[in-house]
């Protein structure tokens, strides 16, 4: 009997008490209000922004601000460089001709 009663006391124990406990949630970092905040961060290698995610919050339009921004950039560089490329070759045909005279 007595080890009947030990058996149920044990299981009770068991069952009422969590077998681990769950740290309290921190509260989710506030969000970054403008994209100039992402910045900073195109700059930084990926293991270290890997290590600061978790504490980081952009919302999805700073990321679409960013990601347009940096689009027009390209495109403008590839502009000039296309411009360039044109005026270099531009350059060589006038020097070949001035050797063929």
């Amino acid at each position: 009997m007595t080890r009947k009663w030990l058996h149920y006391a044990l299981c009770l124990s068991i069952l009422s008490a969590p077998a681990y406990s769950l740290p309290a949630q921190a509260a989710p970092p506030a969000a970054v209000q403008n994209a100039a905040a992402i910045e900073p961060l195109l700059k930084k290698p990926y293991l270290e922004l890997l290590e600061l995610a978790p504490t980081l919050r952009h919302t999805p339009q700073q990321f679409q601000e960013v990601r347009k921004r940096l689009k027009s950039e390209q495109e403008k560089k590839e502009k000039d460089l296309k411009a360039k490329q044109k005026s270099l070759d531009s350059q060589i045909v006038q020097g070949d001709g001035c050797r063929n005279t």
